[in-house]
């Protein structure tokens, strides 16, 4: 089934997660914007046909990957639970805030990363508390986030470079209280001020997790067997 948004120039195709499961729909983008547009991803669609509306609960995988035309702030609806592997990968025209769902359980792998362009979100960047995943390599190169940074209590991991490169964070960190592990090059590069406090469940921490981090004022772990980390 497929749909166009209200300014009639963004084609969206909507898939059924299952053909057992009807609840809700999946988008993704079947033709990308030519001219520079905002991105307004619909928090549910009635099909006219038959009268029944459906919530958008999820953003597909490679969803709008690439689309570069895309500007202005983006706010994805509280209806959708899930932003899929790549979803908004080099989408680097962004230039205002990110909104994430209240709802949200999942941000897969490189889900906002940038790679040969940086993505130029602003403003703080505020995780839902319902998250239970972020992917590696989410918000990697999002250098335009400021302010404090909060991981929620259901984390558990932090991948290989999921913040690495967002440089303009320039107020605390606070981390999951249930985190394991911190991958590598978790927070390269980031600018957090204040303590560095690990919590007491971690247990590793990968190579460069911290490297370039030089604003905070102490490093501290509450465990009383210290996480194992590398010697970078």
């Amino acid at each position: 089934y497929e749909v166009k948004d209200d300014n009639d120039n963004i084609l969206y195709t909507l898939i059924f997660n299952t053909l057992s499961d009807l609840s809700g729909l999946e988008v993704k983008i079947g033709q990308a914007p030519t001219t520079s547009v905002e991105l307004n991803i619909p928090e549910n669609i009635t099909f006219e046909e038959y009268n029944i509306t459906y919530d958008v609960v999820s953003i597909a995988d490679y969803a709008f990957s690439e689309c570069v035309n895309f500007v202005g702030d983006l706010v994805i609806p509280n209806s959708v639970t899930s932003i899929g592997y790549a979803a908004f990968y080099e989408c680097w025209g962004f230039d205002g805030t990110l909104t994430l769902p209240s709802n949200l359980v999942t941000i897969g792998d490189y889900a906002f990363a940038g790679y040969e362009f940086t993505m130029s979100f602003r403003g703080e960047l505020i995780i839902p508390s319902s998250v239970t995943y972020i992917g590696k390599t989410a918000f990697q190169h999002c250098i335009g986030f400021t302010g404090n940074l909060v991981i929620p209590n259901g984390v558990t991991t932090i991948g290989d470079y999921t913040f690495s490169g967002c440089s303009s964070f320039n107020g605390t960190l606070s981390l999951s209280e249930n985190l394991i592990s911190i991958g590598k090059y978790a927070f390269y590069g980031c600018e957090f001020d204040g303590a560095l406090v690990i919590p007491s469940k971690v247990t590793s921490i990968g190579s460069y997790a911290f490297q370039n981090c030089s604003n905070f004022d102490y490093m501290a772990s509450v465990s009383l067997t210290p996480p194992s980390a590398s010697s970078n």
